[in-house]
């Protein structure tokens, strides 16, 4: 009795732990059928409400993207604020979320028929704006300083426009957002780190938006309404006429009578107050207003005290209560809307319109409307009061030209506050929603907007949205604080019908206030966003267009439907096939439960169904069920029937899971008696038909088996038809094996412990044991072939002392078994370098282990690897000659002692007995490389030839043994032997510069009539060589000491011409020359003659030229000629 009340208890439990992990998946919406939208049309007609199955605790904004079939959400979840996507025709949120800092309070296109950018602010000061179709925002900025964004706008150049505010101060930020990322264009209006403009106070903003008639795109205008702050402060102090203390949070009024000027400021703790003031100042009024009251000071040619820069103090104290009660002052401004054009990073002021009797007033849209063709281009909707219509609320619609002049403007009396504002893509149509949960609707006429008609909710609208494509007409759809929506079709005649008003209907009654609304232009997709859901409403246009203008939209609201499927015990019924009917037998979902039994509808008008059920299991039959769905209907559960079903029986061997490996004998007992059969390991699975109920199993060794059973007997209850597949497990009888462990290296028991792992055939670990003793004994479960594996261990840090390996053993009664132990080999890295190159060996080096060659390391080798058994070795790292011909290691040998434990790495820094040096050998005379083969000598060892190169100095690398060093060149013909000592610590680079054998030329000097010369100069300069050699001439000798090479010789002698050959000097040598004389020393040679001719011809030329006066003188007889 005991037991089967037990069994009642835990089938209940659970039952209702089944139950509760169902509604806890399904209040998630894990676990549910979805259908996209047109399926849900074709199936349940239009219009249709479907709410959104979303897992926010609150919703905040919705947007529909028609372009991209996109629902745009932000809401609270449980990790905090974030926004989302969800597919408007799968219905399918996309898994991917963003987080966000702070509520979402504002939101921007920048194009209503293809968006390329969305921009979202926060209550928190984060600014997103995100590309079309991805939550990766291309912009992420966040003002901090405690500022709340109050509008941000967006146009499809990339320009983002965000107004904050800290405090109650308003600015405006300008952003523009490109392909390689965004920049800031700056801050202004107020007091903003960049481009600000002190002195004023910010009202409101709004970018243009271009309606093009099938669009609303941003443009790049943009509207700031500021008025602008006197610099001047002027400093009062209230007190309270009691105790003569100060008041806190008392509002002053300073009326300046020069300026009609009127501002305010609010008393701090110690009850005073900064007024802004304008000078001049003469005659001022003072307003305080204390718990409602205001009381009324007045001073002519005030004088006031100067305390700082800009600040005045009024001296007198102001007491309260006293002065003369009165009305407090209305505040007014000359409120100045200035249009800033956004031009590349700049913003250029384009328009200012003053409007001098503003209260206050808020900007709601900036509208071109230049596609309408009229006077106007530019709408600005306001609302607020003014001092020229006083006492109430009005809206205030501007009209300005191209160039922002104001043309006229119309003035709307109203009796609450605008809540909202919205307008046809064409701009024909402006709606205006207020407070007090009226609907407006204004129509163009005559170049301006008229109010046509008028529709009530019984809330504050909190939504509107225009739909301007509705069977030729248009409609607004509205929704207020209270969570009602109607729809309101505009007639021919321009007169609003309310569509959801059928029955006794009179609107679309949701859960919570509505947050949201936007719309496609055909009406078709309506997207609604409360405070606790979001609905998505289909086909409402086209049923419109069908001239079907009343509908009870509460009706045609889809709800979730849970359908669960029990067999008759009551337990639920996985995988089975649900197929949902209508009336008229047209089938509308087609599902599969779930593993726990139930499957959800997402969305299912409530009505009549057929539900047939297909069970997947076997011992349940199919079923048909009509069943009502009512609007409160929201969990369904139908119950199968059994049928005689399959049940599987396995026998496995328990300790692989496999077949067993000998015979055994098969009993099973029920209602109907008992059987038997033999079970032969290749047919330990079979099936049995059973009827539900309890049954007794017994599987026991066969009779027929020899010697000792491998298994136990089992027994087993089962029940059918909760147990289809039953397995039986059997259990093996035990056998003892001992194992001796022998060491190898020692011959006798273990030095060091380790583990052992026994395996079956199969692979199956029949036992893992830490062995620290010579032999162990084994009790197993198992007869057959064995695998045993030495697994070893050491001491942490260590490498084990054994070798890992295995060994087969056959085990077939109780056995022992000796167990060889072999030792292991560690690897011991040498890292050699080179003490002063820093890189490896440049040599080979012979590794020689506890005096036993054990392997030549060649050279170039950074890392070496060798194995060594555990324990102490020495190593000796003995370098091979570098030269072998003269027998020259380049490094000392190298003893190390090491202990082997674990794989090492030995850092072996190798010292050098000789250093590599570079020597460069130059020809002295030339620079270029030795003209012949020189014999190289280093420490009177030759080691090698130096081959000749004229073109450039000759390098090679030499080992030089540290310490002084002697290098010898030496020649044939060209050089004599050159003998340089040289002391070397380090790699170096040395200069040799050979000079080359010198003989002596001696020159002999005539002149063309074989006489020696004297006095000249002879100059020998070397070709292709720095040298010259000069001499002087000297009985026409001159002797030159002129190195090996080829020489142009130049013999200057005076009064010869000089005299140039080239000559190769080889050995010592003669030579003669002539040199040929100058025309000047050839006429100076012959000058004597030349004057003696002279005087012979002056004086026959006398004597002719006086010969008369001759034969005058001459007797006749003494006459010559």
């Amino acid at each position: 009795m005991g037991s089967s009340r037990i069994k009642i208890l835990r089938q209940a439990l659970l039952t209702s732990l089944l139950m509760l992990i169902m509604v806890l998946l399904m209040t998630q919406g894990l676990i549910a059928h979805s259908q996209n939208s047109n399926e849900l049309l074709n199936d349940f007609g239009e219009p249709l409400v479907l709410p959104l199955n979303i897992t926010l605790r609150s919703v905040g904004i919705a947007y529909l993207d028609v372009s991209n079939g996109l629902i745009y959400v932000t809401g609270e979840s449980s990790k905090g604020p974030i926004i989302g996507v969800i597919n408007s025709v799968s219905l399918k949120p996309s898994p991917h979320k963003y987080p966000l800092l702070g509520s979402p309070v504002t939101f921007d296109i920048d194009s209503v028929k293809k968006p390329r950018y969305y921009v979202i602010g926060t209550n928190e000061g984060e600014l997103l704006v995100f590309p079309a179709g991805s939550l990766k925002p291309t912009l992420k900025y966040i003002q901090g300083d405690e500022a709340r964004i109050i509008n941000v706008f967006v146009n499809n150049e990339g320009t983002v426009i965000a107004t904050y505010d800290v405090n109650g101060r308003l600015f405006v930020k300008v952003f523009k957002v490109g392909v390689s990322g965004w920049t800031e264009i700056g801050d202004f209006i107020g007091n903003a780190p960049l481009k600000s403009i002190e002195g004023r106070r910010l009202v409101d903003s709004s970018l243009v938006k271009v309606l093009s008639g099938d669009d609303a795109l941003s443009g790049n205008i943009l509207l700031n309404a500021y008025y602008t702050i006197p610099s001047y402060l002027l400093k009062v102090k209230v007190v309270s006429s009691v105790n003569n203390t100060p008041i806190s949070n008392a509002k002053v009024y300073v009326l300046n009578k020069e300026t009609k000027e009127i501002f305010s400021g609010v008393t701090d703790a110690e009850g005073y107050a900064l007024i802004p003031i304008s000078l001049p100042i003469k005659d001022i009024v003072i307003f305080v207003k204390v718990k409602g009251t205001c009381y009324e000071y007045e001073f002519e040619n005030v004088k006031l005290e100067s305390i700082g820069d800009k600040v005045f103090l009024l001296s007198k104290v102001l007491v309260v209560p006293s002065g003369t009660v009165s009305l407090c002052p209305i505040e007014t401004r000359n409120l100045i809307l200035e249009f800033d054009k956004v031009l590349g990073n700049t913003l250029e002021r384009v328009g200012v319109l003053n409007l001098s009797d503003v209260e206050y007033m808020k900007i709601h849209s900036f509208l071109d409307v230049s596609k309408l063709m009229r006077k106007f281009k530019y709408l600005v909707i306001t609302s607020g009061r003014f001092t020229t219509y006083p006492s109430y609320e009005v809206l205030r619609i501007l009209y300005l030209d191209k160039n922002f002049n104001l043309t006229h403007e119309t003035i709307y009396r109203l009796f609450s506050s605008v809540t909202k504002v919205t307008y046809s893509l064409s701009g024909d149509v402006l709606v205006v929603g207020t407070s007090g949960g009226t609907i407006y609707v204004f129509k163009l006429a005559d170049n301006e907007y008229k109010v046509m008609d008028s529709y009530r909710l019984p809330s504050s609208i909190t939504s509107l949205s225009i739909a301007d494509s509705v069977g030729g007409s248009k409609a607004i759809i509205a929704g207020d604080a209270l969570g009602n929506v109607q729809v309101l079709y505009i007639t021919p005649e321009f007169t609003l019908m309310p569509i959801s008003r059928a029955n006794t209907s009179l609107t679309l009654r949701l859960e919570s206030s509505v947050r949201s609304i936007t719309t496609s232009r055909d009406l078709n997709q309506v997207v609604i966003a409360t405070v606790s859901k979001l609905y998505l409403i289909l086909g409402l246009g086209d049923t419109l267009s069908k001239g079907i203008l009343e509908i009870d939209l509460n009706e045609r609201i889809t709800q979730p439907l849970t359908i669960s499927l029990v067999d008759p015990k009551g337990m639920y019924v996985s995988n089975a096939t649900i197929i949902v009917k209508s009336i008229d037998g047209r089938e509308i979902f087609n599902v599969t439960t779930n593993s726990l039994g139930f499957v959800r509808l997402n969305h299912i008008l409530p009505g009549t169904y057929y539900i047939e059920v297909y069970p997947r299991q076997d011992y349940l039959n199919k079923s048909i069920t009509k069943a009502e769905i009512l609007p409160s209907t929201f969990n369904l559960t139908l119950k199968c029937t059994y049928k005689p079903v399959d049940i599987s029986f396995t026998i496995i061997d328990g300790e692989y899971g496999s077949i067993p490996k000998e015979e055994l004998r098969f009993i099973i007992e029920g209602l109907n008696g008992s059987k038997y059969y033999y079970v032969l390991p290749h047919n330990s699975t079979f099936t049995l038909k059973l009827l539900p109920g309890h049954y007794k199993v017994y599987v026991e060794p066969s009779d027929r088996v020899e010697g000792k059973p491998l298994y136990e007997s089992v027994t087993e209850s089962i029940d059918v038809p909760k147990d289809r597949d039953i397995r039986i497990v059997l259990r093996r009888n035990t056998f003892t094996l001992t194992l001796i462990f022998i060491d190898t290296e020692v011959k006798g028991p273990p030095r060091e412990g380790f583990n052992i792992v026994l395996r079956d055939t199969e692979g199956n670990v029949l036992s893992n044991l830490s062995i620290t003793k010579p032999s162990v004994t084994l009790k197993l479960r198992y007869k057959g072939l064995l695998f045993l594996e030495i697994i070893p261990k050491s001491i942490p840090g260590e490498e084990p002392l054994y070798f890992r390996k295995s060994y087969k053993l056959y085990l077939t009664n109780d056995m022992k078994e000796v167990i060889p132990l072999e030792v292991n080999k560690i690897d011991i890295a040498l890292v050699l370098k080179d003490a002063d190159t820093g890189g490896p060996p440049e040599s080979p080096i012979n590794v020689i282990a506890d005096g036993k060659y054990l392997i030549t390391i060649p050279k170039g080798t950074i890392v070496q690897h060798i194995n060594l058994s555990k324990g102490t070795h020495e190593l000796i790292l003995k370098p091979k000659p570098y030269i072998k011909k003269l027998n020259i290691s380049l490094y000392n040998m190298t003893l190390i002692k090491v202990k082997v434990v674990r794989p090492t790495i030995i850092n072996v820094t190798l010292k050098r007995l000789y250093v590599n040096s570079t020597l460069i050998i130059k020809d002295y005379y030339s620079g270029g490389g030795p003209i012949e083969k020189l014999t190289l000598y280093i420490n009177n060892l030759r080691v090698g030839d130096v081959p000749p190169n004229a073109s450039k100095p000759v390098t090679l690398v030499v080992p030089l043994r540290k310490g002084l060093n002697t290098i010898t060149l030496r020649g044939k013909n060209v050089y004599a032997e050159f003998i340089k000592k040289i002391t070397v610590k380090e790699p170096t680079n040395i200069t040799i510069e050979i000079p080359r054998k010198t003989f002596l030329v001696k020159l002999t000097l005539v002149n063309d009539l074989a006489q020696p010369v004297h006095g000249g100069v002879v100059k020998a300069i070397g070709i292709g060589m720095k040298f010259e050699g000069m001499s002087s001439i000297v009985n026409g000798e001159a002797d030159l000491k002129l190195p090996y090479g080829v020489y142009t010789i130049i013999v200057d002698q005076p009064g010869y011409e000089r005299l140039t050959i080239e000559r190769v000097v080889t050995s010592d040598e003669e030579i003669s020359l002539i040199l040929k004389p100058t025309l000047i020393t050839i006429i100076n040679r012959y000058m004597t003659i030349f004057i003696g001719v002279a005087i012979i011809a002056l004086i026959l030329v006398l004597i002719y030229r006086y010969r008369a006066k001759i034969k005058s003188l001459i007797a006749p007889e003494e006459e010559i000629f």
